[in-house]
């Protein structure tokens, strides 16, 4: 994330350009934009996506309930890195 914003109600992130985008497009995007995950890269998004949500939940302040948990919200960096 490189910056953030909170005025009133409304909360904003900002993200740097991700080259693969979300797992939804890594996982269902066309033929020149699919990603071949194999199990064990599947089972690392899963636990880093559980664990940014244990960090949202328990430790950032103020907490966060995300509410919107889909693939399309996961965010991949170019080496399949969770953003």
């Amino acid at each position: 994330m490189c910056d953030s914003s909170l005025e009133g109600n409304h909360r904003i992130l900002v993200y740097e350009y991700l080259e693969n985008n979300s797992l939804a497009s890594a996982l269902l995007g066309s033929k020149s934009k699919h990603v071949d995950l194999d199990w064990p890269m599947r089972a690392a998004i899963c636990l880093g996506t559980a664990s940014g949500l244990v960090f949202l939940h328990e430790e950032a302040e103020p907490h966060v309930v995300h509410r919107d948990i889909k693939a399309s919200n996961i965010l991949l960096g170019r080496t399949l890195i969770l953003k």
